[in-house]
């Protein structure tokens, strides 16, 4: 994943990632998803990753920001989903 580039998605939708993390940026996000709902006793992940390759990320209920190794995911709330379609979403 570039520097600066963050993958956007919004809660209940998914978003591909195909090419922009490698597999440690994967595992990491896996990783600090599951400890968020180990912390907070949550019945599910908010964050997995799906498909054949793993090159989808999916969102739940949740929204917020995870930052490793260089990667940032940026969960929104569902109502702003039309935003993440623009090229600048904080307009």
């Amino acid at each position: 994943m570039r520097h600066g580039t963050p993958v956007r998605v919004s809660e209940w939708s998914s978003v591909s990632v195909a090419g922009q993390l490698d597999d440690e940026q994967r595992a990491a996000i896996e990783q600090a998803a599951e400890t968020w709902r180990g912390i907070n006793g949550l019945s599910a992940s908010p964050l997995s990753f799906s498909g054949s390759h793993g090159d989808t990320l999916c969102a739940c209920q949740y929204v917020g920001v995870v930052e490793v190794f260089g990667a940032t995911v940026e969960i929104y709330p569902k109502l702003d989903k039309r935003l993440l379609a623009l090229e600048t979403p904080y307009l």
